[in-house]
């Protein structure tokens, strides 16, 4: 494949969305009891968790329009940097609601981040699509366990210890300024009814079936909120049997990420054989 060297930087970038969730899984009940208990105070915790995927929705859209008129580099250099400085915030403040606030920020960062580095796969990488974004699935699935891990050993030193790993962002910042360039605009490609399954029956080729698109956005709503529901709630869960240590509560939260990415690795083989629908089902 070529130029291994940039796609491992993509790759690694890919994985930074994953880390809004992962990393803090583990350290809800320590956050929890850092600042007093009690109903309202779980509350404020579990949004810090949450808060980050709602505004990744928000600012994906957005990242995809404003790439569009700016190119892929300048959101994507500029969304590292907004990620690493309101990741690490979080260390700093001293209120959930602001802790909170800086995970909204974050969200939106994490949301140009995944768009932008997807899109630059999409761009280097026209002829190994499948290939390449099936590795992405697999490499974030992955990241997951690998993050969430992190942050339970970090949780066991410290509760305001996790945020420390949103500093990879500058970390990035600099491989990805040298070696992920502004594509080449390509010419549009001659469009089918095979080749683009959301047109409607007349084959226009403007024209989106928006009922389709739809049903795939709610099957993906239905997964990711059963993911964070199971990392909100898990935690606390596992405290209430007896069970302390960050570092195993994030072991249990990590389990199910390892056959996330055995199915991500395997994806382009199922496809080739049973096809897009059939792989679904």
């Amino acid at each position: 494949m070529p130029n291994r060297t940039r796609l491992s930087v993509l790759l690694l970038i890919s994985t930074l969305p994953v880390m809004t969730g992962a990393v803090l899984s583990p350290v809800l009940p320590d956050l929890c009891s850092a600042f007093g208990g009690g109903q309202s105070v779980e509350t404020w915790t579990r949004w810090v968790l949450t808060t980050p995927a709602l505004f990744t929705a928000i600012g994906a859209p957005l990242a995809g329009a404003l790439a569009d008129r700016t190119g892929r580099r300048p959101v994507l250099l500029g969304s590292l940097l907004l990620f690493a400085g309101s990741g690490s915030m979080g260390a700093l403040l001293g209120s959930l609601p602001a802790i909170t606030a800086s995970r909204a920020v974050l969200g939106l960062a994490a949301g140009g981040i995944g768009t932008a580095a997807t899109t630059l796969i999409v761009d280097y990488y026209d002829d190994a699509q499948s290939r390449v974004l099936g590795g992405q699935a697999a490499v974030m699935a992955l990241s997951a366990m690998l993050y969430t891990v992190l942050g339970g050993l970090l949780t066991d030193l410290s509760w305001r210890a996790p945020f420390g790993i949103y500093l990879i962002g500058f970390a990035v910042f600099w491989p990805a300024s040298a070696l992920l360039p502004e594509p080449t605009p390509a010419a549009e490609p001659e469009s089918s009814p095979a080749a683009f399954p959301f047109e409607n029956p007349e084959g226009s080729e403007k024209s989106i079936g928006w009922r389709r698109v739809g049903i795939l956005y709610g099957l993906a709503f239905l997964g990711l909120a059963v993911f964070n529901l199971i990392r909100v709630e898990l935690p606390y869960a596992l405290r209430t049997m007896g069970l302390q240590s960050g570092f195993w509560i994030a072991v249990v939260l990590s389990g199910g990420t390892v056959t996330g990415a055995l199915a991500s690795a395997g994806y382009d083989r199922v496809q080739a054989r049973m096809g897009s629908r059939e792989t679904l089902y």
